[in-house]
């Protein structure tokens, strides 16, 4: 009788009748061959098993009788069984090991990436407050408000116009005050007025920009040389001029105009009589404006004035 030993398998080789078999699920013998599967048996366990199987098979003589091929069959039974064991053990080890060794992916810190909002002042953050409030000590993008970022630090400034050098309507240096602006009760070199400063005329008022409001004005003066604009007397010219006046407007013309005897009412008087506004290039006048607070027709007399304008 010969022996065979491989990974998980014994084999053993013993005389008998050919063509008797044994079957129980474990060992089978066909023709002389005995065999055993021990599945995922260590080769220990294959070899114990090999050598039980070779001893029953001494004892029964060669005969192939039925008794000796059972006590074959009980043993190679036997070392599957074994076998069994070990491999659900073996298993079982490397099951453990492996877990020893793996887990769940995890940054080195345990934690999420650092990210500007957190509220936690990572490495090349200079602030961070967790809100996104644009107007409090730390600016989104984790950056210190400044005087000079262009945006008011609430508290902590009165402006910041992102230059602060005291520029008309601006910021001062320090982002601690305002530079000259409209409404600061001066009139400033940019303004013709300031609605905090009274003026010296009762018919009309400072507008909101610390312009004249001329929109209350009534008339113009135009007759004979008088005139405004191109010939004498009054024309489209005068009323064009008349126009840009009480709206404002650079752009602005006469689409209509009436041309009657001066109103009793305070008007733009002929030049020389009156107050001299001087030039009023933001009006598109480039020619003195000449304004007289009381009536027209009491010292300029029956003359035509341009009056009842339609301006665009």
């Amino acid at each position: 009788m010969r022996a065979f030993v491989g990974w998980g398998t014994a084999v053993v080789l013993a005389s008998g009748c050919a063509g008797s078999s044994i079957d129980d699920g474990s060992a089978s013998i066909t023709g002389g061959l005995v065999s055993t599967t021990a599945g995922s048996a260590s080769t220990q366990g294959a070899t114990d098993s090999v050598g039980s199987a070779s001893a029953s098979a001494s004892d029964s003589g060669g005969s192939g009788s039925s008794s000796g091929d059972a006590s074959v069959s009980a043993s190679a039974s036997e070392a599957g069984s074994e076998a069994s064991d070990g491999s659900e053990a073996s298993g079982a080890s490397l099951s453990a090991g492996s877990g020893s060794e793996g887990g769940g992916a995890s940054s080195s810190d345990g934690g999420p990436d650092p990210v500007c909002g957190d509220g936690n002042v990572d490495p090349g953050e200079a602030c961070d407050d967790g809100n996104g409030i644009e107007t409090d000590a730390c600016l989104p993008g984790c950056v210190a408000a400044s005087c000079g970022d262009g945006i008011v630090h609430e508290g902590a400034e009165v402006c910041d116009d992102g230059v602060n050098d005291g520029s008309y309507g601006g910021c001062n240096a320090g982002c601690g005050s305002l530079a000259p602006y409209c409404g600061d009760a001066s009139v400033q070199a940019q303004e013709q007025c300031d609605p905090g400063v009274a003026l010296p005329y009762q018919n009309f008022d400072c507008g909101p920009a610390c312009v004249y409001d001329f929109s209350g004005i009534t008339q113009l003066y135009c007759n004979g040389s008088c005139s405004w604009a191109g010939a004498d007397s009054c024309d489209q010219g005068d009323a064009d001029i008349f126009c840009k006046l009480v709206t404002g407007d650079s752009t602005s013309t006469a689409n209509s105009y009436s041309v009657v005897t001066a109103l009793d009412a305070p008007g733009f008087s002929c030049p020389g009589y009156g107050n001299d506004l001087g030039t009023m290039p933001g009006f598109g006048v480039n020619v003195d404006v000449w304004y007289q607070d009381t009536s027209i027709l009491a010292n300029h007399g029956a003359g035509q004035v341009v009056t009842a304008a339609n301006c665009t």
